[in-house]
């Protein structure tokens, strides 16, 4: 028998370190649910002194079948607007739980403020951009960058960015076959290139612009991380230490790139590649 459905409303928040304002939370409406349109809901909530009470709270209100499965299945459909949120404040997101169940440690700690209004645009882009699917991957993998914050947490950071920049590549790729009228097997053709350096020559000369490098430190950060049983079984561990001054150049391009193939306005690009947005909140000293 099927269950009836009813209107449910949850509250989720994440101890995110960005901080929204402006004229009210974002709104979503309609965001497509597994049993009707939901509505969403994205501010940040403060104490009567102005203080911050929790960074980012996200309200979910739809129909639903209970209260367990609206809990999951909203999370699950609102976890990746706080993602991209934090692509856009450039400073890390944290995961999405409960409002009851989030504790904000230190309400003073350093944050950043993104405005509403420029956060609703990169919203609004990401959502309809027609490589949504390989964008929303990027921003995944780009927001856990953000999260590792220690010296001793730059491979993570790093091969992360890397697994950002293997999904941008795949838009890349979509967009040069619009450009040049063709589809992926005959791209090399367009691009004058052999078969198999395709994929090299969008990560050379299209993310990261002929400065190889930059994906070299992020291809060995992600095969030390991801593809080595042990430290041991590797010649990559005799190479130098990562510099701190390779991941602002490494970031910023893999950033720019995603907003860029987000296809967002030209202002609002101009503002998020500038000051207070172009360095990652966690590397804006070293900047």
């Amino acid at each position: 028998m099927t269950k009836m459905l009813r209107n449910f409303a949850v509250r989720f928040a994440c101890a995110s370190d960005f901080v929204l304002e402006g004229d009210g939370p974002i709104y979503l409406e309609d965001v497509p649910g597994p049993f009707g349109p939901v509505r969403l809901a994205l501010g940040t909530s403060r104490f009567a002194s102005g203080e911050i009470s929790l960074p980012l709270v996200v309200e979910a209100e739809g129909p639903n079948i209970d209260e367990e499965t609206a809990v999951q299945s909203f999370a699950d459909l609102a976890r990746i607007f706080p993602r991209i949120l934090a692509v856009a404040a450039n400073a890390a997101g944290f995961d999405l739980c409960l409002e009851s169940e989030v504790i904000v440690k230190n309400t003073q700690r350093k944050r950043r403020i993104l405005n509403s209004e420029l956060a609703s645009t990169v919203v609004r882009y990401v959502y309809d951009s027609c490589g949504r699917t390989w964008l929303l991957r990027a921003i995944q993998e780009y927001e856990l960058a953000l999260r590792y914050q220690s010296r001793a947490q730059g491979t993570m950071q790093l091969a992360y960015l890397y697994r950002a920049a293997v999904a941008l590549s795949h838009c890349v790729a979509r967009r040069l076959c619009r450009q040049y009228r063709c589809n992926l097997s005959k791209l090399h053709h367009n691009l004058h290139v052999a078969p198999d350096e395709v994929e090299g020559y969008i990560y050379r000369r299209v993310i990261f612009r002929n400065e190889a490098e930059l994906f070299q430190v992020a291809y060995d950060a992600h095969a030390r991380l991801f593809c080595l049983q042990h430290p041991e079984e590797a010649q990559l561990w005799g190479h130098p230490a990562i510099a701190e001054h390779q991941y602002i150049p490494l970031a910023k391009a893999v950033r720019e790139n995603l907003l860029q193939l987000a296809d967002i306005s030209e202002s609002a690009l101009i503002s998020l590649t500038s000051r207070p947005y172009m360095h990652p909140l966690v590397l804006e000293a070293l900047a």
